[in-house]
C-alpha cells in the first residue's frame, strides 16, 4: 500500500524490513525503551503476511475524522485477510490523549514542537471504533495490552 500510493519506493520499503534496519531499532532502543523493540517484532511479525497497514506513530497526531477516514479507506483497499497495526494513546475523563501525571505538560511540549497529541481513544471504545470502520479489534495479536511507554499497540484484522 505504501508503494502503491506512492508514499515510499519499494526499494525504501526492502531496506525498512531489513536486518540492518533491525539493528539500528536495537541501537536506540536505550532512547525510548521497548519501542524499537517492539516494533521490530511486529515488524517480523508483518514480513510473513501478505497484506498489511502500519500505522504506529501515526494516528495520535490525526483528527478524529482523519483516523476514521484512515481506517476506512485501508479496509475498503486492502483483501481478507489483512491486519492492520497501530499505536494509540489513552483518552483521559476530559477526551484529551492522557500521558499520565505530566499531560497537561507533555501536550503542551508537543504542541510547542509542531507535534501536537490530537487522537486519543479509551482501550474499551476500541473494539467498537474498529467495527465501525471495517476491522476486528484482535488484541491476542498485540502480544500484550500493557501499555508502551506512553502508547498501547493494536492489532485489527479483516
Amino acid at each position: 500500500m505504501l508503494v502503491a500510493s506512492g508514499v515510499v519506493g519499494s526499494r525504501t520499503l526492502r531496506w525498512a524490513r531489513s536486518k540492518r534496519m533491525v539493528s539500528v531499532y536495537e541501537a536506540f532502543d536505550w532512547m525510548l525503551p521497548c519501542q524499537f523493540e517492539a516494533f521490530a517484532r511486529r515488524k517480523a511479525f508483518f514480513e510473513r503476511q501478505v497484506r498489511e497497514c502500519i500505522g504506529e506513530g501515526l494516528v495520535v497526531y490525526l483528527p478524529s475524522e482523519a483516523v476514521r477516514s484512515l481506517f476506512c479507506q485501508c479496509a475498503v483497499v486492502t483483501g481478507n485477510d489483512t491486519r492492520i497495526a497501530f499505536s494509540y494513546i489513552h483518552s483521559g475523563a476530559d477526551g484529551r490523549p492522557d500521558t499520565g501525571r505530566w499531560t497537561g505538560l507533555m501536550l503542551w511540549l508537543q504542541k510547542v514542537a509542531g507535534e501536537p497529541l490530537i487522537w486519543s481513544i479509551r482501550p474499551e471504545e476500541l473494539g467498537p471504533f474498529l467495527e465501525e470502520t471495517g476491522w476486528t479489534n484482535a488484541p491476542a495479536l498485540a502480544g500484550t495490552p500493557r501499555k508502551h511507554g506512553v502508547e498501547f499497540y493494536a492489532v485489527a484484522t479483516k
